[in-house]
């Protein structure tokens, strides 16, 4: 879960997962090619990429131990669903988030994900890349609900994938601002905004006390 920087106010994994998905349903223009892949799969893998966490968790970020962390990074690999490519997609981002730092424990299990990576990439016959392109995408999506989560301003800057057929890479930037206002510069999205909202909690209670609060959001150009 979230702990907001500036309120009382907690963020499941479950919804920062689904706001992660809303943007990933909403991207592609002339400028940004979806994924060579099944869009909904895709967008589903996006939605439900820390399948690993119960849906009202109770782990805050960097308030767990390794040895806690890693093992809901294990149950985000062995809890599949039919669509093979929702897991790849669920898989990579898992994968990622291993090869960001090396202990034993943490490579045995990345390399885990590279086995059944490979043997899942291989039954579909899609080209490895054609992964790695799409989890640029995944990782942008993320980080913006990532960073929602902490409810505090934000200003990054990520490198995308956005045409099909090459791994060239442009520049993409978010500012998080008061009031629940996203503002992202390259424009990827098909619609001119987003809009909407997510649950959070009351802090006090959770999670055996749900208090819910809604936490908009509106997402634009600069």
């Amino acid at each position: 879960m979230f702990k907001s920087k500036t309120r009382p106010i907690v963020l499941p994994q479950s919804e920062h997962a689904r706001l992660a998905g809303l943007l990933a349903y909403q991207w592609g223009n002339t400028n940004f090619d979806r994924p060579a892949i099944n869009f909904d799969s895709f967008v589903k893998g996006v939605a439900v990429h820390d399948r690993g966490y119960d849906v009202l968790d109770n782990a805050p970020i960097d308030g767990v131990s390794l040895t806690t962390w890693l093992s809901i990074m294990r149950q985000s690999l062995l809890r599949v669903c039919d669509d093979m490519t929702t897991n790849i997609v669920c898989w990579m981002h898992v994968r990622r988030l291993l090869a960001l730092a090396s202990s034993p424990e943490r490579d045995k299990l990345r390399q885990m994900a590279d086995e059944m990576l490979n043997d899942a990439i291989n039954q579909l016959g899609i080209e490895h890349d054609v992964f790695v392109w799409a989890d640029s995408i995944t990782n942008f999506c993320d980080a913006i609900a990532f960073h929602y989560g902490f409810d505090t301003p934000k200003q990054r800057s990520m490198d995308i994938c956005y045409k099909v057929g090459s791994m060239e890479r442009v520049s993409v930037q978010y500012w998080l601002k008061a009031d629940g206002l996203i503002q992202v510069d390259p424009w990827p999205f098909k619609v001119d905004s987003i809009s909407g909202f997510v649950m959070g909690y009351q802090e006090e209670g959770y999670p055996d006390r749900l208090e819910p609060v809604l936490l908009p959001f509106s997402i634009e150009q600069p």
